[in-house]
Order: C-alpha cells, then structure tokens, then sequence
C-alpha cells in the first residue's frame, strides 16, 4: 500500500507564496550593500512585505549608489531573481558625473576633449575661446606658449 508521505531523507523547503508565483511587473527598491560593480543586495515591498535579494544590475555599480532607489525587473517573473535595470534620477542640479578608470574621451567635429587616467588633459579644436569675469590664472611646472 502506497502511502503520500515523503521519505524522511529528503529535504522539503517552505516558501512565501509570493515567492512561488511569477511577478511580471517592475518596481522600485534600494541598494543595500554593492558587492562588485555588477551585482548588489537589494531591497523592495511587495503587497506590504519586504524582500532582500542579491542581484545583478545592468548599469556599472559604484559605492557611492549605495541607499539610492532603482528601478528592478525580475529574471522569468522570480523576485528571488532581481535584476537591476537603471537608477532612479532624484536630484537634476547635481553635476553630471562621468567616470571612467581608463580614460574619457569627448568628441564633435573637429574638437576633442580626453581625460587620461594618468591625470594629463587634452584639448584639440580648430578654435579655442577662453574668458573670465575675474582673475584668470594659469598654473604650471613651467608654461610655454607658442
């Protein structure tokens, strides 16, 4: 006679039913801890309870996003799952930030601005307009002109 109990060597895992059934819709959350520049710990509420999972993020991770709000997408609708897919922008009036390790590099047309890692400034243009409203001071080891 077969009986439905399962046998005591195997291992029977409890889960939250939200845990169980796909969610198919994106949210906001937070960044609680970066691990690397990929992936981050993330918290967020569903239906009043709150989640904490490791995730893997489409934008580069810094210490800095750390408590910032994102917006999360869930790998196949799992919330064990989260994937970071951008960083909500609060604040307009602060400064554009690019970073780079190696180098950045602006160009159009003709002019070209490139920041080296090794802390040298390029500047290449056909023209080159400078002003100032107060003091204009030029700084060097030593200064050539010409």
């Amino acid at each position: 006679m077969k009986t439905n109990t399962p046998p005591l060597n195997r291992k029977i895992e409890y889960r939250y039913e939200e845990e169980l059934i796909p969610y198919p819709y994106s949210l906001t959350g937070t960044i609680d801890k970066i691990h690397n520049r990929a992936t981050a710990t993330v918290s967020f509420k569903i239906k009043n309870r709150e989640y904490s999972y490791l995730a893997k993020s489409t934008e580069i991770l810094h210490e800095r996003d750390r408590a910032k709000e994102v917006l999360i997408t869930f790998n196949e609708g799992k919330i064990t799952q989260p994937i970071i897919t951008g960083i909500i922008q609060t604040n307009q009036n602060e400064p554009l930030l690019l970073f780079s390790e190696s180098a950045i590099l602006l160009e159009c047309g003709d002019t070209r601005i490139e920041l080296n890692e090794d802390g040298s400034l390029n500047l290449q243009a056909l023209h080159i307009n400078s002003q100032a409203y107060g003091p204009y001071r030029i700084k060097g080891a030593s200064v050539k002109i010409n």
